[in-house]
């Protein structure tokens, strides 16, 4: 080949070359490369979305027990850490259990106590919880009716791969749901959770007058005393006033009776003599609306998560139950301390009114909770539960705080509960 045609073939393969490296350079610059790849290798930036992502748990089981071999149980209540971790390992396989579960049927009460004695997961919520807004705190959509609502509930293995569902609702009525879960993921997550003496008091041969579907520890946890004030009830108050858009001067407020009112065009702040903080929306100016029972619960812990942050300390801020009238509900909360629940003399935590789905009242009594290194020191479980039932039939010992408000120590104490439900 001449040395004219070898430059000839050189220049040819440098313009093939350039049209090759421009026809790169300009499918990058309009992704025309993204579009040809294929799609498992393509992953476009996550935008956030709204949906079964965004509900954060607004309440955790008092007591969670775990039987695998028929009598024998891993029983845990009143510690907030053994609890979060029982929910820990079984969140998934709840929500799984919920999100798949068949219309609820009611069954007889052996049914459940047969259930009961068998291997599952049992956990007991103290006040009834719709099964649809559990089913969102577990990261799942469900299917049931806003009525159908669990006090206790326990995923049991009938069979080597299969889940069921039961509840006690507030009437002590059980339900059953068959499920898709699948029952090896659930017993895989159980064989963690080792005997540790507690039993249920249908169990126990000198509890037979006592709830038989008490979860009876062999020991407590070690309590301690609990500090409780008012310190930054200042700071809640400007949090909703800052919330709600409100000017905090002399001008724009008045006194009714022992409480402090603020007027603005949207609403009035109401600073009550007990120490709640009650904000009441103008006819047409709510707080915003929701259709769903669970979107009305998440709108509700989320505005009232504002004012519990700023309180500081260990309490946490649970949902504690659910109030329906006419044309409107209301939802309740109340505080948490170590796993013990905490009832205020004055009335709920907080509270939120909602009005054909519509919010317009916001309510919230700010306290502040801090452990203290003074131990506590209380009668056992089963002492408890003996006392109980010769007290009322039936009923079972709880532990719980109570606090009549100002600056207090505090000690948890038990009282009684109505049993089944």
């Amino acid at each position: 080949m001449s040395r004219e045609k070898r430059w000839i073939e050189r220049i040819k393969s440098l313009l093939i070359l350039l049209l090759t490296v421009s026809a790169a350079f300009l499918a990058w610059k309009t992704g025309l490369f993204q579009r040809l790849m294929p799609e498992h290798e393509y992953e476009a930036p996550a935008e956030p979305t709204p949906g079964v992502s965004s509900y954060q748990v607004a309440a955790e089981p008092i007591c969670a027990a775990v039987t695998g071999v028929p009598g024998l149980v891993y029983g845990v209540c009143y510690d907030d850490k053994a609890i979060r971790e029982v929910m820990q390992e079984f969140r998934a396989v709840l929500g799984e259990t919920l999100g798949s579960a068949s219309l609820p049927v009611p069954v007889e009460e052996s049914a459940w106590r047969d259930a009961l004695l068998g291997p599952g997961v049992f956990l007991d919520y103290g006040m009834p919880v719709p099964l649809n807004v559990l089913a969102c705190w577990m990261g799942t959509t469900a299917d049931f009716s806003p009525d159908q609502q669990a006090c206790r509930l326990l995923l049991a293995l009938p069979e080597e791969d299969k889940v069921d569902l039961y509840y006690l609702d507030e009437q002590g009525r059980a339900f059953c749901c068959e499920t898709l879960a699948l029952g090896s993921t659930l017993y895989a997550g159980m064989n963690g959770f080792l005997p540790n003496g507690a039993d249920f008091a249908m169990q126990i041969d000198t509890l037979q007058d006592c709830d038989p579907y008490a979860l009876i520890l062999r020991d407590l946890p070690r309590l301690y005393a609990v500090t409780a004030s008012d310190e930054y009830s200042g700071t809640a108050v400007q949090t909703a006033a800052d919330l709600f858009g409100i000017r905090l001067n002399a001008g724009s407020s008045f006194q009714e009776q022992e409480d402090t009112v603020y007027l603005a065009e949207e609403g009035r702040l109401r600073l009550e003599a007990d120490g709640a903080i009650r904000y009441l929306s103008a006819e047409g100016n709510d707080l915003g609306g929701a259709e769903s029972e669970e979107d009305r619960v998440e709108l509700s812990r989320s505005l009232l998560a504002r004012f519990s942050d700023v309180c500081g300390g260990i309490g946490d801020l649970q949902y504690a139950a659910s109030q329906t009238e006419e044309n409107s509900v209301t939802y309740r909360f109340d505080y948490r301390v170590s796993g013990i629940q905490v009832k205020l003399t004055s009335g709920s935590a907080g509270w939120a009114v909602f009005r054909d789905g519509r919010l317009v009242e916001l309510g919230f009594r700010p306290r502040t909770y801090q452990i203290t290194e003074e131990r506590v020191h209380r009668i056992p479980p089963l002492q408890a539960a003996a006392a109980s039932a010769s007290i009322r039939n039936g009923s079972a010992p709880e532990l719980i705080i109570s606090d009549p408000g100002g600056d207090v120590l505090l000690e948890p104490v038990w009282i009684l509960r109505e049993g089944r439900g």
